[in-house]
């Protein structure tokens, strides 16, 4: 029951992470297609598509963590499984 929890937890962490991360390079390349298809100019030497691609990364890399390195078992898992391990 708990293992299926889990299971349904860390599917939608990865599915959210997959959506956003299409929808990302979707508003990344329109964004950087429509600078270089109008204006094309540099405010101070910055095209300003870089913002938004550089403020947005964090958020991926979080998302990524959240969904494929940090899932596992709970604190309160871990330890019901040691104390269970004792008692037997």
């Amino acid at each position: 029951m708990i293992e299926d929890k889990l299971l349904w937890i860390k599917a939608k962490r990865r599915v959210s992470f997959k959506r956003f991360l299409f929808f990302y390079f979707v508003l990344i390349i329109s964004a950087w297609c429509y600078w270089y298809f109008n204006d094309n100019i540099a405010d101070g030497g910055v095209p300003w598509p870089i913002f938004p691609t550089f403020l947005l990364a964090p958020i991926i890399v979080i998302l990524y963590f959240r969904a494929y390195v940090l899932f596992g078992k709970s604190a309160i898992e871990k330890e019901y499984d040691r104390l269970k391990s004792k008692q037997v």
